[in-house]
């Protein structure tokens, strides 16, 4: 499941777009087990990275990267930490988690930890993120989806097959 949702999330950052608002209940359990993300209404470009104004429309806090809750500009790795969020929840069993990061062992731990630093620069993106619950280089994998090297429909061919691939998982 947490590939799942990594794996939309690196979906919408290839395309260049920030979500704002991933919690528990935008992530959609399909009868076949398939996982999808959905209510994209706070949605952004990722060039356009203003805070929305109203409280209400702000998305979940509970779920918030720091930088949201402040005012400061969104980025992918915004979303990263609210996904981070989420995987603590979904191990710990706690809706909501007050403290990020505590109370995890384990691999997927681990990278739960790392999604939900504090600072956005020391976050890893979602392509890593997959790499790193696949065991593959996160590194060579980021670099081969999001260089200037591959084409929109090469980095949407490989995108594509870590998303099959991880539904057969």
């Amino acid at each position: 499941m947490a590939e799942q949702m990594l794996a939309a999330l690196a979906y919408l950052h290839e395309l260049s777009v920030i979500h704002r608002d991933v919690k528990p209940s935008n992530f959609l359990l399909h009868e076949d087990g398939r996982v999808m993300l959905a209510d994209f209404g706070i949605s952004l470009r990722a060039e356009d990275t203003r805070l929305t104004r109203t409280l209400e429309r702000l998305g979940s806090l509970a779920y918030a990267a720091p930088e949201l809750r402040t005012g400061r500009d969104v980025d992918t790795a915004s979303d990263i930490y609210s996904l981070g969020l989420v995987l603590q929840a979904l191990l710990t069993g706690q809706e909501a988690p007050e403290r990020p990061g505590e109370g995890l062992s384990g691999s997927l731990g681990s990278l739960v930890v790392r999604m939900v630093e504090p600072r956005p620069d020391d976050r890893p993106s979602a392509v890593e993120c997959l790499a790193f619950l696949r065991g593959a280089s996160g590194g060579q994998l980021h670099q081969a989806v999001l260089s200037g090297e591959l084409s929109m429909a090469q980095k949407q061919a490989c995108l594509f097959a870590l998303t099959r691939q991880l539904a057969d998982m």
